[in-house]
């Protein structure tokens, strides 16, 4: 297919919305149905299980096995008459509990079933394992969110600080996984450190003051947000998103947005591995019409002419394509530009191998109206004229072909490849007329030949054309036992590529007669 240069895709950079610090509440959100999933979590139980499903490890098999693991540590603690210590020792016995057995490798992507069988480790996993085992020892707490990070107060007011308990912590908390991760999908959306976007996305929540409960959906829908970083990160993007609108039935976090605008748009740059898929991008377009967007539609819409007409050679389902593309560009006039470029051309070329000039020609027309005398849609234009006089295996019907094209695309006369597929069917025509034994017609069509190349001068395969019509010319006459004339045209034609090998073998061949 012709490739078509457009400028290279970027990624789009205006997530206004969110720019603006709109609030963006998923539809999917509901308040009822989170307070429905926290009042099924009331159990140790339920809370396990809502925990797990993240991590796609809530069978009952995986359920059975860490509530088995969470009574374990119970019992322990149980034998050390955890609930009969003050608080500060009921902290220390817990902490060296959870940090001996469960919090050893810190992982900030970690799921909750990594806790009982790696010791993979994060705040959210922590906290919500540390509040499992206050509740199984009946020892009064509530478990808040401040900053983004998970903490527990018991009923005295003693707080828990999760967030620097456990092994192998990183030094410094912008190096925790999640932030990483959310950094790299910022940075893959072009947004600048300063803007208002991802200052509130990697640092939400920065009013010291605000402290509110944080509810086992939420935390699930946490749980969710970072499974999604994690696929994300590698590049498992459907599971992605299937991750991100979990975490919507449980949160309303406009960090969810974020993600899912750069798995969407990493979708769409991957749609060369199944170019049908365009929805992604359209979505994108509608929620931000950025120039990043449409230029990656427009340089997929090409992709699809192939897809259409290559493969599938279904020039409705392109014609139905391009509409679309039209009316959803209705306003862009430098788009529908672009577009009209692209489809006059494409279907051009697919009649052009269907050998339909007819067709060809109407395509073509239609761009050089519009685009009359650019020598950058010529540059287009002339391969494309070529190839469909090429695929013509008759010579009279390629010769009407030329005769069309020279009248309506004149500036194919300099090219040198298309005066080359005339001399060729001018030549072919004087060998059916010679081998046919038409005499009168083959000399007409050589003395045409010759006016032709006259005028066209050597082309990069005239010296094939040069021996196909003189050797057919000098058979003729030598079927005929005139042989002087068959020699004659044997000389004329040396007369214009003296070192022809074949030539000058028919030349010493003709010298016997």
């Amino acid at each position: 297919m012709i490739s078509h240069k457009f400028i290279p895709c970027c990624l789009f950079v205006l997530l206004t919305g969110l720019v603006s610090g709109q609030d963006m509440v998923p539809a999917s959100y509901s308040q009822s149905r989170v307070a429905t999933i926290n009042a099924t979590a009331e159990t140790t139980q339920g809370k396990v299980r809502l925990y797990l499903g993240p991590s796609m490890a809530s069978d009952a098999g995986s359920t059975e096995f860490v509530l088995e693991e969470v009574q374990n540590s119970v019992r322990r603690l149980e034998r050390q008459k955890v609930q009969r210590k003050r608080a500060k020792k009921q902290i220390e016995l817990i902490r060296h509990e959870v940090e001996s057995k469960y919090l050893r490798h810190y992982k900030g992507l970690s799921g909750f079933e990594a806790l009982f069988k790696r010791g993979e480790y994060n705040e959210l996993t922590a906290a919500a394992l540390v509040s499992l085992l206050l509740k199984e020892l009946d020892i009064g707490h509530q478990l808040y969110l401040w900053q983004q990070q998970p903490q527990i107060d018991l009923e005295d007011g003693t707080s828990l600080n999760i967030e620097y308990w456990g092994k192998d912590r990183p030094a410094r908390l912008e190096m925790e996984e999640e932030r990483s991760r959310l950094v790299a999908v910022l940075n893959a959306l072009q947004l600048p450190p300063e803007s208002r976007l991802y200052q509130n996305a990697v640092f939400p929540y920065r009013d010291k003051t605000t402290k509110r409960k944080l509810m086992p959906a939420e935390l699930t829908g946490m749980l969710f947000y970072r499974r999604s970083l994690d696929f994300y990160s590698e590049h498992q993007l459907s599971a992605a998103l299937t991750a991100l609108e979990k975490a919507r039935t449980y949160m309303n976090d406009s960090r969810l947005d974020v993600v899912r605008y750069a798995v969407l748009f990493q979708q769409a740059r991957d749609i060369g591995k199944d170019s049908t898929l365009v929805e992604p991008l359209f979505e994108l377009y509608h929620l931000h019409p950025s120039s990043g967007i449409v230029e990656e539609l427009v340089r997929r819409f090409a992709q699809l002419a192939e897809h259409y007409l290559l493969k599938k050679k279904d020039t409705r389902g392109f014609e139905d394509l391009y509409y679309i593309y039209r009316r959803e560009f209705a306003g862009r006039p430098t788009v529908l530009q672009q577009l009209k470029e692209i489809y006059f051309i494409e279907m051009a070329q697919y009649y052009a191998a269907k050998v339909e000039p007819s067709w060809v020609i109407s395509y073509l027309d239609s761009l050089n109206t519009y685009r009359p005398n650019d020598p950058n849609i010529q540059k287009i234009l002339t391969p494309l004229l070529v190839r469909s006089v090429c695929n013509q295996k008759d010579p009279e019907a390629g010769l009407k072909i030329i005769e069309a094209y020279n009248q309506d695309f004149p500036f194919l006369r300099k090219d040198v490849l298309f005066k080359d597929m005339e001399l060729c069917y001018r030549a072919e025509r004087t060998r059916l007329a010679f081998d046919a034994d038409k005499e009168a017609l083959g000399k007409n069509y050589l003395e045409a030949f010759e006016q032709k190349l006259a005028q066209s001068g050597l082309t990069p395969r005239s010296e094939l054309w040069i021996t196909t019509a003189y050797d057919a010319a000098s058979d003729f006459y030598f079927r005929n036992a005139d042989y002087v004339n068959a020699r004659w045209f044997i000389q004329r034609a040396l007369a214009l590529i003296p070192n022809d090998p074949f030539l000058q073998h028919q030349q010493e061949v003709l010298g016997n007669y």
